[in-house]
């Protein structure tokens, strides 16, 4: 699994996990729901567990629990000024 990051998502999820707790400083890849147009992610700050993969890109720790990283592949997450998404890459 890889993730990649848009130069604003970088900035905006270091940011972000500058202000949180020593244990806190993971961010969350999860799954919100499932339609037409295929997974929908989540992300957010979480603390790291037993059954998660750990992916760490440019020194962020992402977390996700193993079956849900071999399920859905490669990430991308982005910053479009407002909010951050992530999103599978076809």
């Amino acid at each position: 699994m890889k993730i990649k990051l848009n130069d604003a998502a970088l900035v905006a999820v270091k940011e972000l996990l500058d202000t949180q707790t020593e244990n806190m400083k993971n961010l969350r890849i999860d799954i919100s729901g499932v339609g037409w147009g295929g997974v929908e992610l989540s992300l957010g700050v979480d603390e790291q567990k037993v059954d998660d993969k750990l992916v760490v890109v440019d020194g962020i720790n992402f977390v996700i629990e193993k079956d849900i990283a071999e399920m859905i592949g490669d990430v991308i997450v982005e910053h479009d000024g407002n909010a951050l998404t992530a999103q599978t890459v076809a």
